[in-house]
């Protein structure tokens, strides 16, 4: 758990922050998983909110796998504002 970088909502760093967690998850398709529930836990701040935010079925359907959940926050977070920006 520890090894998995917490992150706040800062859009600055969001890539590097889900290619920490993508490198984690690279190690196996069972990881990949366990990531989808456990990546929740490392958010903190408005992302938290965000996360806590959505319906519980959503919740459920994206801790299944961290794919799913890196699809959502980055559909959420690098949205056309965030492109312009970078």
């Amino acid at each position: 758990m520890d090894s998995i970088p917490t992150w706040n909502g800062d859009t600055n760093i969001i890539v590097q922050w889900i290619n920490e967690i993508n490198d984690i998850a690279k190690f196996s398709s069972e990881i990949r998983c366990l990531l989808g529930s456990m990546v929740p836990q490392r958010l903190v701040g408005s992302t938290k909110t965000w996360y806590y935010s959505l319906p519980r079925k959503d919740r459920n359907e994206l801790e299944q796998d961290w794919k799913k959940l890196r699809e959502a926050i980055a559909e959420y977070y690098m949205n056309w504002k965030w492109a312009e920006t970078m």
